[in-house]
């Protein structure tokens, strides 16, 4: 993608997060890439924790199915630059509590255009979708 999009990799099971590393390390030394397009995303948070020990520079970002009753805390204590909530539990004070801490917040998976306008209404930050022309005028003005 010529250094132009950003690239989200999730994290599928245990003990992912040192290939992962190690597969980054050897695509940004031939590439010439940076660490700032690469967002690592799990629902396993002891793997987040982990890459983000072995490569502090990337970014990570939380992935949840549920709404947590601390909100973001454990995102933050994690040091994560995101959560990952699906769409269904997002809510204002899930939102309003991430970005209160520093967090970014981009629900998945947003497919249609009322989920989306929902989602737009919390002032998100982005979203994941499987419908990228769906989204295609978001943040341009």
């Amino acid at each position: 993608v010529d250094h132009r999009v950003g690239i989200n990799i999730e994290l599928k099971g245990a003990h992912t997060a040192a290939a992962t590393a190690r597969q980054l390390d050897l695509y940004l030394s031939a590439s010439g890439g940076n660490w700032e397009q690469f967002l690592i995303s799990s629902f396993n948070h002891h793997e987040l924790r982990l890459v983000k020990q072995l490569r502090p520079q990337l970014r990570t970002g939380v992935l949840i199915y549920c709404l947590p009753l601390d909100y973001a805390r454990m995102a933050e204590a994690l040091g994560a630059y995101s959560i990952h909530p699906s769409c269904e539990f997002l809510n204002r004070s899930l939102v309003i509590d991430a970005h209160q801490r520093g967090l970014k917040v981009f629900p998945y998976t947003v497919n249609d255009e009322e989920t989306l306008a929902q989602m737009k209404a919390l002032e998100v930050d982005g979203v994941f979708t499987d419908y990228p022309e769906l989204i295609s005028g978001v943040g341009r003005g």
